[in-house]
């Protein structure tokens, strides 16, 4: 048994990824095919092809099953972890394993290292957002957080080995009282280096920030400075306690509208990436919640340039005054 084609390391598991194999032989026979995570040693699948010598399978499908693009989350601590966005697989049929091969949310050149969310030198975040990055190297990632505070903070240094996987590290910055700024310097395989400083605003309860990943699978987020309430959809029933006791259950969503601010047309853009990720999420202290897109309108300026971007999401009520 020999595998005859697979696909490119680094391709996109929004694309099918064709695997073909071959007994070698002229008698046909029964085929055990195991698609495996080699990061969790789990099998995501198995499928069974009867009296053939030859097979062509399309893996794709059953990975878009089990990615689920949610952020890890941390209310204190810094998390460098494995990135949800990618995955590595392996095909075993009846006993023969293929070569590992890694797969993205977007086709990724598997030699160009850095850091998969869009970043700038410089960029701003309000205290109690965390920072979340999105970061790809081969072998291994070294992260130093230093700190710009009136209070003395110690830089802190963080590593993982990749093993060929992208890494999702995750600052919170609640705790990080009398912080002006702070400085993440990456070293990717010991080779290259990228430095990105965020510099903290004030906490706005008015604002909110939501979270998503573009589509190279890097982790975005974006304060919105106003969240005005629209309204909540509100039901209730009774139901039958324990004790046959008759309850009430409430339940709902509240519904907000969310204006961006005075940013760049290109800054503009990135937000407008979030309509075309599987997933969206409203972050609060560090914890992210699914919200849903209800609407959104765009402006443009008198040149044609992207101006403004509204959304209005729901999400669920969690209770409390109305």
């Amino acid at each position: 048994m020999r595998f005859i084609q697979l696909p490119k390391d680094g391709a996109s598991w929004q694309e099918p990824l064709r695997y073909k194999f071959s007994t070698e032989s002229t008698e046909p026979e029964n085929l055990t095919v195991e698609i495996i995570d080699e990061t969790l040693q789990q099998t995501i699948a198995t499928l069974n092809l009867y009296a053939t010598s030859k097979g062509d399978i399309d893996i794709a499908p059953y990975l878009r099953d089990r990615l689920k693009l949610t952020p890890a989350t941390s209310t204190r601590a810094i998390i460098l972890s494995r990135s949800p966005s990618a995955i590595a697989v392996s095909v075993v049929v009846n006993g023969v394993k293929s070569a590992v091969r890694h797969f993205f949310r977007a086709a990724h050149d598997y030699n160009l290292i850095g850091m998969l969310s869009y970043h700038a030198a410089t960029r701003s975040i309000r205290r109690g957002d965390a920072i979340r990055l999105t970061l790809f190297a081969q072998a291994n990632i070294m992260v130093t957080i230093n700190y710009d505070s009136v209070v003395s903070i110690s830089p802190t240094q963080h590593n993982l080995l990749t093993k060929g996987m992208p890494a999702e590290i995750v600052i919170p910055t609640e705790q990080l009282r009398g912080t002006k700024s702070v400085e993440i310097t990456i070293l990717y395989d010991g080779t290259k280096t990228e430095t990105v400083t965020y510099m903290i605003e004030a906490a706005n309860s008015a604002s909110r920030r939501l979270v998503w990943y573009n589509p190279m699978g890097g982790i975005e987020g974006y304060t919105f400075g106003h969240s005005l309430r629209l309204g909540y959809n509100i039901s209730s029933e009774e139901i039958a306690g324990v004790d046959k006791e008759m309850l009430k259950c409430v339940e709902g969503k509240q519904r907000h509208r969310l204006c961006t601010g005075y940013d760049t047309s290109k800054e503009i853009a990135r937000v407008m990436e979030l309509l075309l990720s599987p997933m969206v999420l409203s972050e609060q202290s560090g914890l992210c919640t699914p919200i849903e897109i209800e609407n959104r309108e765009v402006s443009f300026d008198s040149k044609g340039l992207l101006h403004s971007f509204a959304l209005d999401i729901s999400e669920q009520w969690k209770g409390g005054k109305l």
